[in-house]
């Protein structure tokens, strides 16, 4: 048999932990830093003086003078109004002009600082956009300039919304044209003799004494006051007759008119109130239901028939020219 395993060995014995050591007392802790020396200690304030009387306010300043007033500006010279719409000269255009946006009143001061300028037509709203013043919404201003002595004796019958201004007197009287009617006429011989005054004529009249008694009367003369010369030493005649009152004659005697008096200007028109037609409009129910209207648009279709009705009668038209030529 084989011989016995001799036994394990024996684990070695735990080493005995350490005895335990004394407890030891804990350290101090350091000392703290040195604290800076502390700043001396201010001085006592002496005590407050007693209170006195109140000291007097400043005393005040002078009140400003105000500046100088700038001398006023001399007035305006007077302007005549002449009527609505443009200036118009007794018989020769006027010889300039300047246009411009501004005022009545910077428009009265710039004709009156020059001396050519004879009149000036102004509008607060103009229709035109002249010179860019409707878009700006600015009034304009119209200067008419003369070299000749040119006066404004008359106005256009457009632009209304214009107002002419004469920088001197309008005068009474005013020679039309040869063989033209008057708008307004003389209708006496004082008035008529008056007038060739009044225009620095020396006119003379015919030897005729019923001149003198109130006129001739002649069926084919112009009625009312004229000349037969521009120039001096014409023939001054007045006709009673009005067999040609307000008819242009086509000939060489010349009238001696009167300056009408202006027009009235024309009364606004009322605002059309929002979202209704135009007076001139039918809306589509009024148009369907309205007599004349259906009447109008049948007499249309009758006299102006339709392009569809064209083509269709010419159509017809070629078809009989055919089949004649072919039955043919």
């Amino acid at each position: 048999p084989p011989p016995p395993s001799p036994p394990p060995p024996s684990p070695p014995p735990s080493p005995s932990p350490p005895p335990p050591s004394p407890l030891l007392p804990p350290k101090p802790p350091p000392p703290p830093p040195p604290s800076p020396p502390s700043p001396p200690s201010p001085p006592l304030l002496p005590p407050p003086l007693p209170r006195g009387p109140p000291s007097p306010p400043p005393p005040l300043l002078p009140p400003l003078t105000p500046p100088p007033l700038l001398p006023p500006s001399p007035p305006l010279a007077p302007a005549f109004i002449v009527g609505t719409g443009y200036c118009e000269a007794e018989s020769n255009n006027f010889t300039g002009g300047m246009t411009g946006c501004q005022s009545l009143f910077e428009c009265k001061a710039l004709c009156q600082g020059n001396v050519t300028c004879a009149a000036l037509a102004w509008a607060e709203f103009p229709e035109d956009n002249n010179d860019g013043c409707k878009d700006d919404g600015r009034p304009r201003c119209a200067h008419y300039l003369t070299s000749s002595g040119q006066t404004a004796v008359g106005t256009s019958a457009l632009s209304q919304e214009y107002t002419c201004y004469s920088m001197v007197p309008p005068p009474n009287y005013f020679l039309g044209d040869a063989g033209s009617a008057c708008r307004a006429y003389v209708e006496n011989v004082d008035d008529c003799v008056d007038a060739a005054n009044e225009l620095g004529r020396k006119y003379f009249w015919f030897t005729d004494t019923t001149v003198h008694l109130g006129g001739v009367n002649n069926a084919a003369n112009p009625h009312g006051c004229y000349v037969t010369k521009k120039t001096d030493k014409g023939s001054l005649n007045f006709n009673i007759n009005e067999a040609n009152k307000g008819t242009d004659l086509y000939n060489t005697r010349i009238p001696i008119c009167r300056i009408p008096p202006p027009l009235p200007p024309l009364p606004p028109l009322p605002p059309r109130p929002p979202g209704s037609p135009r007076a001139h409009t039918l809306s589509p129910a009024r148009r369907q239901s309205s007599p004349v209207s259906r009447a109008a648009r049948e007499g249309r279709r009758a006299e102006c028939p339709s392009r569809g009705a064209r083509r269709r009668r010419r159509r017809a038209q070629s078809l009989r020219r055919w089949a004649g030529t072919t039955r043919a």
